[in-house]
């Protein structure tokens, strides 16, 4: 397999990851189902890292109502452990994690900073060098 054949096979089997993954979450929450039937619908076919936009906004919205509906943000943090289980599994799949679900969390107000404390390991690691990362000075 030369070296085209075979970034077409990666990039295809970490597609029918991020798809078989999002099917699995879809399965733990109601609520991740319907966002990910019409983000199917919507752009026909699973775009991951959109969708885990999709899904980090979704945490964060039931972090901030998780007084008034406690059992949305208990799903919310199963669907986020999921997400933080499978996080260095699959290269390119980390990286629609990170720049969807977790990239989320790097531009929270002051007073929604808490949610990001809320994260499994992985992502509030991800999180926290994200947050520090600075680019270096040219030259």
């Amino acid at each position: 397999m030369d070296e085209s054949e075979q970034d077409l096979a990666d990039e295809y089997g970490s597609s029918r990851h991020a798809e078989e993954f999002a099917h699995t979450l879809g399965t733990l929450s109601p609520r991740v189902s319907a966002t990910l039937e019409d983000h199917l619908s919507y752009h026909d076919g699973l775009l991951p890292t959109i969708f885990f936009s999709e899904l980090g906004r979704w945490y964060i919205d039931s972090w901030r109502r998780r007084n008034e509906n406690p059992e949305e943000f208990t799903d919310a943090l199963m669907v986020a452990d999921a997400i933080g289980g499978k996080f260095t599994e699959y290269a390119t799949l980390d990286e629609s994690i990170a720049v969807g679900f977790v990239e989320m969390f790097t531009d929270l107000s002051e007073g929604d900073r808490p949610c990001a404390d809320t994260l499994p390991q992985p992502l509030k690691d991800e999180y926290q060098r994200m947050k520090s990362w600075k680019p270096q000075a040219p030259g």
